[in-house]
């Protein structure tokens, strides 16, 4: 599941924003087939800022920048996540077979 949201963080006091943050939640399981049973499941939140400028189309960039970096996060953190739980069950395995 993946769910991403957007919002003005810094106002200035004529009521206009000039920051702006990009947040994505992600939750992950990962299942053993079969027997569709799950191993690891977790959530992982990733956010970033940018700027709001004046000029419309530069603001859509730097936004779309923003999310580009933290799906970029996303991505690695899914992987270390993951990598470390395989480690893991490596591990265990290796002792169990001891």
């Amino acid at each position: 599941i993946l769910k991403t949201t957007r919002s003005d963080m810094s106002i200035k006091s004529q009521g206009l924003a000039t920051r702006g943050q990009v947040d994505v939640v992600a939750t992950f399981v990962l299942t053993e087939l079969p027997p569709h049973k799950p191993l690891l499941k977790t959530t992982i939140h990733v956010n970033d800022s940018f700027d709001i400028l004046a000029n419309g189309y530069a603001t859509v960039v730097t936004e779309k920048d923003a999310f580009v970096r933290t799906v970029t996060e996303l991505q690695r953190e899914i992987i270390a996540r993951l990598t470390m739980y395989m480690q893991r069950r490596h591990e265990r395995a290796t002792a169990a077979r001891s």
